[in-house]
């Protein structure tokens, strides 16, 4: 056959293959993403079987992150995505007890408590206390407190008494969203995506896809993801959106590098991109900037609710096991971290009374053990913060709250606020109230048991039922042995924390100072 008959022939054959494939409809997004799904559970299932754990682990963690996609919700694999979740933990079992074999130190029992350690540094405690080397691969650490939207990763307290090293490992590493890893005699811990195992891993792009106010016409997600996906050369499985902003990539290191690289140039009005990419640039560099101030608020947001919630939860059971004479360290660490938060401000402005009970209910464990120098130090420390709640924060309502009672108790020379707390008193006949008059003027009033009975149905909340009951505490043996009577109908007709009935029940016995 001539060249020129050879050439002509190929060209009619080229032309018949795209009108073929033209005729074929394209497979749907639906489509694509559910035979990915197949090939992650078979893929997973082949490498189990052949012994390479991690490549398994890294194709079911990939399928959990499909199935709980956007667009993944339909998936049918026979498998959900709680037994995938199930499949994960088996596989880490397996993995440590392969390691365990292999590394023997990671048997190693340790006599370690992590108190209020940056991630790094409890890792370093660790591998000081087994006599081993740690080492974290660089960028980890930012890419884990990144997907946690933190500035700083912190350990704030792990009891890891008796526990194996390997148990160490995962207690620290996985809340954190890292993974570690036994290297050729080495102990690795890193975010997955910079290890040589291909992985899922999610981006977060919402600062760079979300529009801002004022910006001219309409720019639509989805054609960011397209312009992303061609100029990394990637298919339509491999970048997909896990949530509204979220990007879920598929790859290996490599490709997670590009990624990464394109994306902070997208966020960057001064970044380099690809020529095909100026046209988006443009337009996620502006929103990237503006939304930063948006991400910082709801950073900010974060802070102040776990303040808030630390205070909430540790104050009672610090209390609680003081009255018992002892010591809870956990909580006691809870709080030194929560009343050093740059964050506690703003928090006890916002919402003052976890702030002025936990203060009030603190120096009170201090009291209880005296002998505790920490303790006493928190107590001492806190007190001024607490003293500088704005009073218009709390004091201005027209009853007697609980907050203004707890800074009353706190804050005894402070005339303005025990005159206002009194005012409040007189003026109000409810039960709580006259259990505050009680607290706040020691010896000059007493509860009744007939009041005991007549009015414990008031009582709502943790706050009225805990102080009345050190209200009838302190007015004899008769009232108090009416609460306790009435107690089990107080605490089992409203949702109160475990450590607030522990507490009230605790009440009865004598104090054990330490």
């Amino acid at each position: 056959m001539s060249p020129i008959r050879r050439a002509q022939t190929t060209l009619v054959l080229a032309m018949a293959s795209a009108l073929a494939a033209a005729a074929e409809p394209a497979p749907t997004l639906a489509e694509i993403l559910q035979q990915r799904a197949v090939t992650l559970a078979k893929e997973a299932g082949e490498h189990r079987k052949a012994g390479r754990l991690l490549d398994a682990r890294a194709r079911l963690a990939a399928l959990f992150l499909l199935q709980t996609s956007a667009a993944g919700k339909d998936l049918r694999i026979g498998v959900p995505p709680a037994k995938v979740l199930q499949m994960i933990a088996d596989t880490n079992q397996a993995l440590a007890a392969a390691w365990t074999k292999e590394f023997p130190a990671l048997d190693t029992r340790l006599d370690l408590v992590i108190r209020d350690q940056p991630l790094p540094g409890a890792l370093k405690a660790v591998a000081q206390a087994a006599g081993v080397t740690i080492e974290l691969t660089p960028g980890s650490v930012e890419d884990a407190a990144d997907l946690a939207n933190v500035p700083e990763l912190r350990v704030t307290w792990l009891d890891l008494r008796n526990a194996k090293l390997s148990e160490a490992l995962e207690w620290l590493v996985r809340p954190a969203k890292l993974d570690w890893r036994l290297e050729k005699d080495r102990l690795v811990v890193l975010s997955e995506r910079r290890g040589a195992t291909a992985c899922a891993w999610v981006y977060d792009v919402s600062p760079l896809v979300s529009p801002v106010v004022g910006e001219d016409g309409a720019w639509d997600p989805p054609a960011f993801i397209r312009a992303v996906r061609k100029e990394l050369g990637l298919a339509t499985e491999d970048m997909l959106w896990k949530a509204p902003g979220q990007l879920l990539v598929w790859g290996d290191g490599r490709v997670h590098s590009a990624v990464a690289g394109v994306v902070a140039a997208l966020a960057n009005p001064q970044g380099t991109v690809a020529l095909a990419l100026k046209p988006l640039h443009e337009v996620t560099a502006k929103r990237a900037e503006k939304n930063q101030a948006l991400l910082a608020r709801s950073i900010d947001a974060q802070a102040r609710a776990r303040v808030s919630q630390a205070l909430e939860a540790q104050t009672w059971s610090l209390l609680s096991a003081a009255l018992g004479g002892e010591l809870n360290q956990e909580a006691l660490t809870e709080l030194q971290v929560a009343w050093r938060s740059p964050a506690l401000p703003d928090a006890l402005k916002a919402n003052p009374l976890p702030g002025l009970r936990s203060a009030w209910l603190i120096a009170e464990s201090a009291r209880a053990l005296p002998k505790n120098l920490e303790l006493s130090a928190l107590a001492a420390a806190v007190r001024p913060l607490a003293a500088a709640v704005p009073r218009e924060s709390f004091a201005t309502a027209n009853d007697c709250s609980p907050a203004l009672l707890y800074a009353a108790l706190l804050l005894p020379d402070d005339k303005e606020i025990r005159e206002r707390a009194q005012a409040l008193l007189s003026a109000d006949g409810s039960a709580f109230a006259k259990a505050a008059a009680v607290l706040l003027i020691p010896g000059a009033n007493k509860l009744t048991a007939a009041l005991v009975r007549e009015s414990t149905a008031q009582l709502t909340g943790p706050d009225q039922v805990f102080l009345f009951a050190l209200a009838c505490r302190s007015s004899g043996q008769d009232t108090w042995n009416a609460f306790r009577d009435e107690a089990r109908h107080i605490l089992g007709r409203q949702p109160l924390p475990g450590s607030v009935v522990v507490l009230v029940n605790r009440l009865s016995q004598p104090r054990q100072q330490r």
